[in-house]
């Protein structure tokens, strides 16, 4: 593990979500999009330790979600949370970079990044992030 992500670790690691935010802000944002159409494949971009994927994975019961981040240890985490709320038949969790995620263009109807977009940068995740939306896709990052 480099120094960046041993840092990361030590600042964010402990925190529920490793970042800010929760449960309820997560719901209310993803109201939002509900209003115009149902995801079906979600691209949960920067997962962490998952909080945020099982609030999507309870909300949206008839999506298949696609949960990746780089750092091992949140994969991990994440995994075992999926893993003990037996959603592993519809949520993949991986240890991917959020801008090569391994899916189809045109297939993704919900990019959701929640607080993980500065890692690359909000230009170059929008840029990658619009070849993999269907044509009613929404992107949704904090």
């Amino acid at each position: 593990m480099g120094d960046v992500e041993t840092l990361f670790l030590e600042l964010y690691g402990r925190l529920p979500r490793a970042g800010p935010g929760d449960a309820a802000s997560t719901r209310r944002a993803l109201e939002v999009v509900r209003r115009e159409h149902e995801p079906r494949l979600v691209l949960d971009a920067g997962c962490g330790p998952g909080a945020h994927t099982l609030v999507l994975a309870e909300a949206l019961p008839a999506a298949r979600i696609l949960a990746v981040d780089l750092l091992e240890w949140m994969v991990d985490r994440a995994q075992a949370s999926i893993r003990q709320a037996g959603l592993t038949d519809r949520v993949r969790v991986e240890a991917r970079d959020m801008l090569d995620c391994g899916l189809a263009p045109g297939t993704v109807d919900l990019v959701w990044c929640e607080a993980a977009i500065y890692n690359v940068g909000v230009r170059s995740a929008l840029e990658t992030w619009r070849g993999l939306l269907t044509p009613d896709g929404h992107v949704v990052f904090s």
